[in-house]
């Protein structure tokens, strides 16, 4: 009887490969956090917190042997959107309905409970945005995640413009653009550009800035 239940033990505690996100579940009904701001703020952290606790599994070479090892999820909008038993349409209409709600009555003079209800939906909402958007930026930036892909994700955007009059000369970048946009907003966060050295071999004087 002992051994049957360290065995379970065992097998409960033991990294199990895959995460299953299907499964998981916020314990908290649709129609409360979607009316209460601070119970889908909760239901937003259960999903992070679980993010956090199930890492994905990564095979690596140890010693010679091959272990799995834990790897960094990352978030998204459509892993919460499953985890709080919603489609990512459903979520977006919720917070296309608040932005218009606040768009129609910005000062709360026509009702201010609903004022304030919408007010305290868009400040959870742009929360859970900017908290997934950093959790996929710095896991990225730390080589935790895949790179290429979280940029696609975040709407980053690289570009390399390479001069062709070169005049048999080694091709040369022009200019080394990357555009990092807010995903909610399509709004530029940084732009980083180096201009190459005007006196370097094929370098086009008029080639246009985006």
């Amino acid at each position: 009887m002992e051994n049957d239940k360290n065995k379970r033990t065992q097998d409960e505690t033991k990294f199990k490969p895959g995460n299953r996100f299907w499964e998981a579940r916020t314990k908290h009904g649709i129609d409360k956090m979607f009316k209460t701001p601070k119970i889908l703020k909760d239901a937003v952290i259960e999903y992070f917190v679980w993010v956090q606790d199930n890492p994905l599994p990564s095979a690596a070479v140890h010693d010679g042997k091959v272990i799995m090892v834990p790897k960094m999820q990352a978030m998204t909008m459509k892993g919460l959107c499953i985890f709080l038993g919603v489609n990512n349409r459903y979520f977006g209409q919720f917070k296309a309905r608040v932005e218009e709600a606040l768009l129609a009555d910005p000062k709360g003079e026509v009702d201010q409970k609903k004022f304030k209800l919408n007010t305290e939906f868009a400040t959870v909402i742009t929360w859970v945005e900017d908290c997934i958007f950093t959790q996929k930026f710095t896991g990225a930036a730390a080589g935790l995640l895949n790179g290429n892909l979280i940029s696609q994700e975040l709407g980053m955007r690289g570009k390399i413009e390479v001069n062709h009059k070169n005049n048999g000369g080694k091709f040369e970048p022009v200019q080394n653009n990357v555009i990092i946009r807010m995903p909610h907003n399509n709004r530029p966060l940084v732009n980083m550009g180096k201009q190459a050295d005007d006196s370097g071999p094929g370098t086009d004087q008029n080639q246009s800035q985006p």
